[in-house]
């Protein structure tokens, strides 16, 4: 609950609604971390967030959610068709291979089913 008063907050402030504002990003990928569908999609619909922002070793929100196995974030994600669904972070792995590495099976279907993943390209880490 605490973590949606943040986010009323940061729209009452006008943070959410400015679009070159990197820590809405920031929000929302730690929010694919930790696996808060909640918060995921209320900065979603609040905002023009940018899913690629990159955190940590270069990891996108898609990234994240994918390594955890945060399989309606994934969904979420997926569903916006705005982002860039096979980027690999900075550690030079792909959302596809983290779910499967971390056998999230129901990641990996949605990652195929939407046929946003080049299945031709290696990781770099291989």
């Amino acid at each position: 609950m605490g973590h949606q008063r943040t986010v009323e907050v940061l729209q009452t402030l006008g943070c959410v609604s400015d679009p070159g504002y990197d820590i809405m990003g920031k929000l929302v990928s730690d929010a694919c971390k930790v696996g808060d569908e909640v918060i995921v999609s209320q900065l979603l619909n609040a905002a023009n967030v940018d899913i690629n922002v990159r955190q940590g070793s270069h990891q996108t929100a898609l990234w994240l959610a994918a390594e955890y196995g945060h399989d309606n974030i994934v969904k979420l994600l997926l569903d916006l068709r705005n982002g860039d669904n096979d980027l690999p972070s900075g550690l030079l792995k792909r959302p596809l291979a983290l779910a499967v590495e971390n056998g999230h099976k129901k990641v990996v279907k949605l990652l195929l089913d939407m046929n946003h993943v080049d299945l031709d390209v290696m990781d770099d880490s291989h």
